[in-house]
């Protein structure tokens, strides 16, 4: 019998998929260097890594693949005193020469694109802007070589452009887009949604008749998962966006983070597809490049970054909701590296990520009291602190606590009271954020005064003592 397989049932991202990928800390200003050095970054084993043998990286964690995203498309810029976004006075990224282009390329019968152009035999395909990655295709054969996994950036909003977006319909463009995605040698792609190039069916069954096993990532390019992942309700994709576009601030993250939820409790989460709250901001320095308050300045202006509490708390969340982990940190400046270092790093938060006993983190208890987080372009309203567990195997529990709280708050947790616990006296815990494991077993447990935007973060087993009957 002869069967092919679908995007989202290839084998692939049976975890949650760890990576880098390049949007969230150099937006538009991407380059071939930026990617070889990501990839570096990955690999790099000069650091110690907490409960790993020297020399071990990031890459030996799981963080095995580097992701260009949008800004590597030869188009015509936007107009105005600033046509890259950025004033370069101020960012000096801005003023890097682009590959001059000043009108859209013609795809035949009348019609233009952004980003694509026609050829004599009648085949469009994607442009690259070759100052900027003059060898897409040796580019990724060096990232091939540190054993890492390259992704692409498709359909693309790209906002250096003349406009946002580009009306190439899926027909004209995708197998051109597939093919040259081929060519290249990319092993995992994301697939935005603002252009018109949005049949993901279409784009998986392509890249399936290749015979490649390629993992997709749909970012808004189709619907998401049509019923449980566990059921086959994903065919065509093996990550999905579940919110917007992720800023770098506490508010953000948890607004982004509360999407999961409610996916997670119809099973749209799962082994082969992932529900995904956007990549992770840890160690981002200044704000998302393509804010519109932005244009003209640079992504400091006004911004201070999140304290490593609260960007502990952003990645435990994304550990506990079973969410791919993709980090968009700049390894290059080792001031954004070393403060976050122990939490990217940290073994326990990240085994607790990838164990899957068939469910991703819910809450499942919450304040009473309410309070509003808010950070540029973001406000929600939340309880004043929540608590999430996520089953994992052999009948152990992992259990997170935020405070969104603006002050340092007493939390106590009864632990026979949370889901998959019930019915026993006393567990045995582990201090995820320490790594340690506690002494002695526990029935409740207790923090004084934990910070503002700060976590509790334990996994729970039962004690060998005996159950209540």
């Amino acid at each position: 019998i002869s069967t092919t397989a679908t995007a989202g049932s290839n084998g692939l991202a049976q975890t949650p998929p760890m990576g880098w990928r390049s949007w969230n800390q150099f937006g538009w200003y991407v380059s071939e260097d930026i990617l070889l050095f990501a990839a570096e970054g990955l690999t790099d084993t000069s650091r110690p890594i907490k409960g790993r043998p020297a020399g071990s990286s990031l890459k030996d964690l799981g963080y095995g693949s580097v992701g260009l995203d949008e800004g590597w498309a030869a188009c015509p810029p936007q107009k105005g005193l600033f046509p890259h976004g950025r004033d370069p006075r101020v960012d000096p990224r801005a003023s890097r020469t682009r590959q001059n282009v000043t009108a859209p390329f013609s795809i035949g019968h009348g019609k233009t694109s952004m980003y694509h152009r026609a050829h004599p035999d009648g085949s469009i395909s994607p442009v690259v802007d070759e100052l900027l990655f003059p060898d897409m295709k040796g580019m990724v054969e060096q990232i091939h070589a540190k054993g890492l996994r390259a992704g692409w950036y498709l359909n693309d909003c790209l906002s250096y452009c003349t406009t946002l977006g580009d009306q190439c319909s899926s027909g004209e463009c995708i197998p051109g887009d597939v093919k040259a995605f081929l060519e290249y040698g990319f092993d995992d792609l994301k697939l935005d949604g603002c252009s018109a190039q949005k049949d993901i069916k279409m784009w998986a069954d392509l890249l399936n008749k290749s015979g490649r096993q390629i993992i997709i990532e749909n970012c808004n390019n189709g619907p998401k998962p049509s019923g449980p992942v566990a059921q086959g309700g994903c065919p065509h994709y093996h990550f999905y966006r579940t919110g917007p576009d992720i800023n770098n601030g506490y508010a953000s993250w948890i607004k982004n983070a509360l999407t999961v939820g409610p996916l997670a409790a119809k099973g749209l989460t799962g082994p082969g597809c992932w529900a995904y709250p956007d990549m992770l901001q840890i160690g981002v320095q200044g704000q998302t490049p393509d804010e519109d308050w932005q244009i003209g300045k640079n992504p400091w202006d006004g911004f201070k970054i999140p304290s490593l509490a609260e960007q502990r708390t952003h990645f435990g969340l994304w550990c506990i909701l079973s969410s791919p982990l993709v980090l968009s940190i700049d390894f290059k400046n080792t001031s954004a590296v070393e403060p976050v270092w122990d939490i990217i790093t940290n073994v326990h938060a990240i085994a607790v990520n990838q164990a899957w006993a068939g469910a991703a983190g819910a809450v499942f208890e919450s304040a009473s009291t309410q309070v509003i987080l808010s950070s540029k372009g973001t406000s929600v309203r939340v309880p004043a602190w929540q608590a999430w567990y996520k089953p994992l195997p052999d009948k152990i529990v992992a259990v997170l606590v935020a405070n969104h709280d603006t002050k340092p708050l007493n939390i106590t947790l009864d632990l026979s009271k949370v889901p998959g616990l019930e019915g026993a006296r006393t567990f045995e815990l582990t201090d995820v954020w320490r790594q340690v494991a506690m002494a002695g077993t526990h029935s409740n447990y207790s923090v004084v005064e934990l910070g503002s935007h700060d976590s509790l973060f334990i996994t729970v087993a039962h004690s060998e003592e005996t159950y209540v009957v």
